[in-house]
């Protein structure tokens, strides 16, 4: 993990690609697609079963690490419609009561809103806790500094010769940041830092900042 501050903030970033704002006992991730897997699958397309469990498995783990009194999504939190992976979801929200859940919609996120609300979700397009303004898609605000998600930010890295690998990565620039796409079965966009932005790559064991 690595302590970053913003606006005067300290946030905890996450190898899990979550962040944890310690203040306010916040646990922000985007892009679950959660039911992805499922709907390729469905669809006949390729796609491993383990990764469904993997991903709940990482959501657990950081509820029992932090206890958080809240979770923040910031977009994409299912991928299609409702499959199986809708019925695990709502179990987790069972099992973890006393989170308080709220949905930022993304272009993903088709489910009607009643059934998020079924569910115990609260859903908005967007969410501010000054000094930070939640949405899906980046944008620029006068005042706040935005946090979203869409962009699925990767890094691509540079060895010897030519080797290079490419990793998910958090993104802050000037005056919004970028989150990793928490799903495992996503793509991911490649972005181009300027000397003022901060990168921090994710590997599976830790984040390093590379700027």
């Amino acid at each position: 993990m690595i302590s970053v501050s913003v606006k005067n903030e300290e946030l905890i970033l996450c190898k899990q690609k979550a962040i944890w704002w310690p203040r306010k006992r916040m646990l922000i991730i985007s892009d679950l697609h959660v039911g992805k897997v499922s709907h390729f699958r469905l669809h006949g397309i390729a796609a491993p079963v383990e990764l469904i469990k993997y991903q709940f498995d990482e959501l657990i783990e950081l509820f029992n690490l932090f206890n958080p009194s809240s979770c923040i999504i910031v977009g994409d939190l299912f991928h299609a419609k409702i499959n199986k992976e809708w019925d695990k979801w709502v179990e987790l929200l069972q099992q973890y009561h006393s989170i308080s859940f709220t949905l930022i919609r993304g272009n993903h996120d088709t489910i009607p809103a009643y059934v998020f609300k079924h569910a115990n979700m609260k859903t908005s397009m967007s969410f501010i806790q000054e000094p930070f303004l939640f949405v899906h898609q980046p944008e620029v605000h006068h005042s706040l500094y935005v946090i979203s998600g869409h962009i699925h930010p990767g890094i691509k890295l540079n060895g010897k010769g030519k080797q290079h690998l490419t990793l998910p990565c958090f993104y802050f620039g000037e005056s919004y940041a970028l989150l990793p796409a928490f799903g495992n079965f996503t793509g991911l966009q490649l972005v181009e830092p300027n000397k003022h932005d901060k990168v921090y790559v994710i590997t599976k064991q830790e984040v390093i900042a590379i700027n």
